[in-house]
């Protein structure tokens, strides 16, 4: 390793390293290191002095602006901690390494990015170019420069598990991360629980994972295993996805459509606009045949599938109905159904074709999250919850300023069973989403529990329009599929917590009221 100045090997740079045409110093006096040849790194390089690296502490009169490699890099753990700037690392072939984790400087890789364990870029000072493949086991971005194009797109890119401060929701549920890092390196739940979460960044102990990096210690878990998430990883409820009577039968296999007490001779639809498309299926109890699937496009023209009596000569000796599957398109304002095959336009077919197969994994999607919502939220849980003794307290102050028990981004509310007033029991998640001008926009997820059609006291997702108490209520429909995904993870939110909340409360260090008040007192 030689330390040379910037001017004597700029022309060796690749024309889109930041470092080229870099502004911010005088190229007279800047000073780089310089390697020839493949470079293997024996311990850890922290990319803040790495003079003490390859000059035995050294001190330079002249700090170099970045590390210029004509070759490959194979390393341990590559970090820093000042990500307002840091020294650069410029690598002209593949770099390897079991960690890497920066920011405040750019990391250009001419040939193939390999991370065996852990890739961390932090801070909007630094960016990553690669070239080649990006390959890491976990890879996290909090307000890091890269190409989100190519990201998005997962171009050459071989991520086992990609954390993005993009994707707000997923920061804001530290399951994932937990799964992947020590739990050294994580910040303990008590400690956040009334904190706002702004970042993945704000879950990790970053002075003890930055020791970690300069002793060569593992940060990331054994055995890490694929995660998805419990609302997310459904299957397909049908059998395939042919418009069949089989298909169109299944529908009815599921409550969403039917109810839980279905009564024979009642009509049932399950229907919602998409964008330009509306979608809806329909049936009456006790007739399976008249299941119709219907779709249309904004107020162009519309398909349908459905069932329709098929008479032959068995039938009519016998007197037995038979049914086969049909389908019909008409173009608006005609009101005319034509029969929908191949000689049809090709549009049309094309239409069917497609929103045949998104309705059946949407469907999918809806039977699986009414499910999991089942699973998760339990009579008997909302009713242990409802008897924690902070719970209880915070129960007093429902229709108070200080209803309100703060858990991050969320705001939580508790609502005991009155029969006098005829109030059920409610456990509420509140969720500012916006601001519109003066007034602030919420969310609300209320797990109420209530009397059901089939006489069961059990769970049912309402949400209201507005934000006061006396704003009105509305049962959640299966079709609003992400409303279903958040309850599910709010919820699991809310259950990992709120023990933790009401032992603080019992000790004394959760105060109930504003900060305001307390002082007033």
């Amino acid at each position: 390793m030689k330390l040379v100045k910037y001017q004597d090997i700029r022309h060796l740079l690749p024309e889109d390293t930041h470092y080229k045409n870099e502004r911010y110093y005088d190229p007279q006096e800047a000073y780089v290191l310089h390697y020839q040849g493949d470079l293997v790194l024996d311990r850890p390089l922290d990319l803040d002095n790495p003079h003490s690296y390859f000059f035995d502490g050294e001190e330079p009169e002249d700090t170099s602006y970045f590390i210029f490699v004509e070759g490959n890099v194979k390393a341990g753990n590559i970090y820093n901690n000042e990500t307002d700037g840091s020294t650069g690392l410029v690598v002209m072939g593949n770099l390897t390494a079991d960690n890497i984790v920066v920011g405040g400087q750019e990391i250009f890789v001419g040939g193939n990015l390999t991370v065996n364990e852990l890739f961390w870029g932090d801070y909007n000072h630094g960016d990553l170019q690669v070239k080649g493949s990006i390959q890491a086991k976990v890879f996290i971005n909090t307000d890091y420069g890269v190409d989100y194009k190519r990201f998005e797109e997962r171009r050459n890119i071989f991520i086992d598990h990609l954390l993005w401060d993009d994707v707000e929701d997923d920061y804001e549920d530290d399951e994932h991360i937990r799964q992947l890092l020590r739990p050294e390196y994580m910040l303990p739940v008590e400690d956040l629980i009334e904190e706002e979460i702004y970042s993945w960044k704000d879950w990790l102990f970053v002075s003890g994972l930055m020791k970690a990096m300069e002793q060569n210690l593992p940060v990331l878990q054994d055995n890490i295993k694929p995660y998805k998430r419990p609302e997310e990883d459904f299957t397909f409820f049908f059998a395939d996805n042919i418009p069949s009577e089989q298909n169109l039968k299944r529908f009815l296999d599921s409550d969403i459509l039917v109810g839980k007490a279905p009564v024979e001779g009642n009509s049932f639809a399950l229907e919602y606009w998409d964008g330009p498309v509306f979608r809806r299926v329909y049936t009456i109890i006790g007739n399976p045949e008249t299941t119709a699937v219907y779709f249309q496009y904004e107020e162009k023209f519309a398909c349908m599938v459905y069932f329709t009596e098929h008479q032959n000569m068995l039938g009519k000796l016998t007197g037995r109905k038979e049914y086969r599957v049909e389908q019909a398109y008409k173009v608006f304002p005609e009101d005319k159904w034509l029969v929908l095959d191949k000689n049809a336009p090709q549009e049309l077919q094309d239409f069917m074709n497609t929103q045949w197969n998104v309705f059946l994994w949407q469907y999918s999607e809806m039977v699986h999250l009414k499910n999991l919502f089942r699973e998760t939220v339990t009579r008997e849980k909302i009713e242990r919850i409802l008897n924690l003794p902070l719970v209880q307290e915070k129960n007093k102050q429902y229709y108070t300023d200080d209803a309100s028990l703060d858990l991050g981004s969320l705001h939580l509310q508790f609502r005991q069973r009155n029969s006098e007033e005829d109030y059920c029991s409610r456990i509420s998640v509140i969720r500012q989403e916006y601001s519109e001008g003066d007034e602030e926009i919420f969310d609300f997820w209320h797990f109420d529990l209530v009397e059901t059609v089939d006489g069961r006291i059990a769970p049912v997702l309402f949400s209201q329009k507005g934000n006061d108490y006396e704003s009105r209520l509305y049962e959640v429909s299966a079709t609003a599929v992400d409303k279903y995904k958040n309850a599910i993870r709010y919820w699991n939110r809310l259950e990992r917590n709120i023990d933790s909340l009401n032992e603080a409360y019992l000790r004394g260090e959760l105060s109930l009221v504003s900060d305001e008040e307390s002082e007033e007192s």
